[in-house]
């Protein structure tokens, strides 16, 4: 019986990467859509009534909303290459797993998150290059009380590695939620992470400023 051949962790990547565009992009027009016509609908809803008296039609903001929930979902290509990810070893692939826990399938979530708990604590400067500034947000945004605990303890130390002056706010709240929610082991790791992530904010302002430095004086040069 004839077996797809399995796929490289560099064309899980370049799939994953061609799959979660169409999907950020097909949800961004659909909601935006969605938006637009609820304000409209709002707007005729209230002439109608101010003139007829008449109570608006529900059914019409359910379909929007259908349309909404119907917007968010992946593909079957997109789920397969998800889980195709789930089962590498790639710490590559962290952002899109994490994108896997916005899934409606349920095997495609789990899947994720046991494999961002293994990975994402691997995270460096080298594979964290594949994040895309959505990739960072989401990251962040799971360091939160109310988060799977695993989860939350696998980004920190991701945190610590890789973490820039965005993640400084979002550990120093988190530690102060858990401590006083009576998680000390995970508000310890965020502490932990703090000073690293510091030192690399600092450093990245120094080179920034020396940057600036260094276009402003070839630009004197260049005026003499």
């Amino acid at each position: 019986m004839w077996a797809p051949t399995p796929l490289s962790n560099e064309e899980v990547l370049e799939r994953l990467r061609r799959e979660s565009r169409a999907w950020r992009q097909n949800r961004a027009l659909l909601h935006g859509v969605v938006l637009g016509s609820l304000a409209l609908f709002s707007v005729l809803w209230a002439v109608d009534w101010i003139r007829n008296g008449d109570r608006p039609d529900f059914s019409s903001i359910a379909s929007l909303l259908t349309v909404w929930v119907l917007g968010s979902l992946m593909s079957e290509q997109h789920k397969r290459a998800l889980r195709e990810a789930a089962g590498l070893d790639d710490p590559r692939l962290v952002g899109f797993l994490l994108e896997a826990l916005e899934c409606d399938e349920r095997q495609v979530v789990d899947q994720a998150r046991s494999a961002l708990v293994r990975l994402l604590p691997r995270l460096d400067e080298d594979s964290a290059g594949a994040l895309t500034p959505a990739h960072w947000s989401l990251l962040l945004a799971n360091v939160r009380l109310g988060r799977p605990p695993e989860l939350v303890r696998a980004c920190l130390p991701a945190l610590k590695a890789v973490g820039g002056k965005e993640a400084i706010p979002v550990l120093e709240r988190f530690e102060a939620e858990a401590r006083r929610g009576g998680e000390t082991k995970l508000a310890d790791l965020a502490l932990l992470a703090l000073p690293d992530v510091r030192i690399r904010a600092a450093r990245a302002i120094v080179v920034a400023a020396q940057d600036q430095a260094d276009q402003d004086e070839a630009l004197r040069q260049g005026l003499r």
